[in-house]
């Protein structure tokens, strides 16, 4: 996870390292946990940027290719097939 957030530092998304909360802070965990394979942990951290953000963070989660690993999970596939998205 330590290894991800440094990258996504050095490419510029500083405010996924120094949010923590908040959706890019959650939406920045799950992907980095989807890329090294932890499942749940990345299913939970994106439930959590979607409560924050439904519309954005599922549009984006949908199309994501970090979030490949998991896209077949049914888990992810409830989160982000959910009906209409609430602003």
């Amino acid at each position: 996870m330590r290894r991800c957030m440094q990258r996504l530092y050095r490419v510029g998304y500083k405010g996924f390292v120094y949010t923590g909360f908040g959706m890019s802070g959650y939406y920045g965990k799950a992907f980095c946990y989807a890329r090294q394979g932890e499942i749940a942990q990345a299913i939970d951290n994106l439930k959590k940027a979607i409560d924050i953000a439904p519309r954005l963070c599922r549009t984006e989660a949908k199309h994501n290719p970090d979030f490949d690993s998991i896209r077949d999970e049914e888990g992810f596939r409830a989160l982000v097939e959910k009906g209409e998205c609430r602003m």
